[in-house]
């Protein structure tokens, strides 16, 4: 029983953190959040806004645009880089890139 109540708290602590931060993002009323992901090592969120795709900092410091709109593919195992789907409407392709959160050059890697 211990063991459960701790899990609960645990995870109402968690929940209560993401809408904690998540409304430090929504400041604007014209802002629309969208598709939120965890990194893997639970140290950044990453989210797509109407501006483009976001990763701030877990405690909702060092937000940062990446991308223009796109579409989200995942983080990276070590949480360094998020995979990003962009589409080009005038040729009808895909093109997955790969966006260090450190703001390196963004490196594409499937057409």
């Amino acid at each position: 029983m211990v063991k459960l109540s701790f899990i609960k708290r645990f995870l109402v602590g968690v929940i209560l953190s993401v809408i904690t931060t998540l409304s430090t993002v929504a400041q604007t009323p014209d802002s629309i959040i969208l598709d939120v992901h965890w990194s893997p090592d639970g140290e950044y969120i990453s989210y797509l806004a109407s501006d483009g795709i976001h990763v701030m900092d877990k405690d909702g410091n060092n937000n940062r645009l990446l991308t223009p709109p796109s579409g989200f593919g995942g983080w990276t195992a070590n949480s360094r880089s998020v995979f990003i789907i962009e589409n080009n409407l005038t040729e009808g392709t895909l093109s997955w890139w790969m966006y260090p959160i450190d703001g390196a050059e963004a490196i594409q890697f499937l057409l």
